[in-house]
């Protein structure tokens, strides 16, 4: 061993002890380096539980739901990639979650599809009713429960009842910078609604010419343990669906769901064929053998 010389020397009694020093030092060394295997090996294994094959499968199947939502806005194909990597970095800059973030882009493209808008156009307002929805103060659940109402109001054409209450009681900053951007007070926001006037042309518009001044108010706020938390949550979530994306768990897992489907429904569509050939086979033995007799 480096840096350990054994001298041999003609007292065989110091030798003897020199050797049990070196013995008792190497012992120690094996000690520490099992115990540092041991230590590995439990944490290795304790991700692995955490990591679980059936957790990169949800994993997955979360971020194809994202895929299809988008691709319901800008079609399938690189933009709609380029579309989900976009909303990724909106939803990190507005510590908002990214399902929310892309239901807010879902609603808004469904919503304006005829009414020509960019998907650069779209992504804006998505950035906008984020940060404008944690300048609100709302918990993730509440800023998702308003948006959705949001957007069920937008798929009609217009915001009115108890979709405008639920966008004025949880997100009231979204609210706000409608009613600015329309350039009417925000205590009027309700009439406008009974005279049909917040429509979703109307809401597009006016989120659009709020941009800076949301910005410029959202660049005050402290980033909070929980929204930093909920960001870390969907790149992590991101990161296993990459993971899966590698190693065909899901193409493996849906190989045999559409195998296992495919025999159920054959079972399934002969179950009563084969229960009359039975009843039929029955019959004739009980014919057959009544005649014997």
């Amino acid at each position: 061993m480096s840096g350990v010389e054994i001298r041999v020397r003609a007292n065989t009694t110091q030798a003897r002890g020199e050797l049990q020093k070196l013995e008792k030092s190497v012992g120690k060394i094996q000690s520490v380096t099992s115990g540092l295997a041991n230590s590995i090996k439990s944490a290795v294994a304790a991700y692995s539980g955490f990591v679980s094959v059936k957790g990169i499968v949800s994993a997955a199947d979360s971020l194809k739901n994202l895929e299809n939502s988008i691709a319901l806005v800008t079609g399938r194909g690189k933009e709609s990639q380029a579309a989900l990597q976009r909303l990724y970095a909106i939803a990190a800059r507005g510590r908002s979650s990214i399902d929310t973030t892309a239901a807010t882009f879902n609603r808004f493209g469904l919503a304006l599809s005829g009414a020509g808008k960019s998907t650069e156009d779209i992504l804006a307002v998505t950035e906008a009713v984020a940060k404008a929805a944690t300048l609100s103060g709302a918990s993730a659940e509440s800023a998702r429960a308003a948006i959705i109402q949001l957007g069920q109001g937008l798929a009609s054409g217009e915001l009115r009842g108890e979709e405008l209450n639920s966008v004025l009681e949880q997100t009231p900053r979204i609210a706000q910078a409608i009613a600015d951007g329309m350039g009417k007070p925000f205590g009027e926001l309700r009439s406008l609604a009974k005279d049909g006037q917040i429509t979703s042309e109307a809401v597009f518009n006016a989120l659009i010419s709020q941009i800076g001044a949301i910005e410029k108010e959202f660049l005050t706020l402290e980033p909070t343990i929980g929204s930093l938390s909920v960001v870390m949550r969907d790149e992590f979530t991101r990161a296993l669906a990459a993971i899966d994306n590698v190693a065909g768990f899901s193409d493996s897992a849906r190989s045999k769901i559409e195998f296992l489907t495919t025999a159920f429904r054959f079972v399934a569509d002969r179950a009563e064929i084969a229960f009359l050939r039975l009843q039929i086979g029955l019959l004739n033995l009980r014919m057959d053998f009544q005649d014997t007799a």
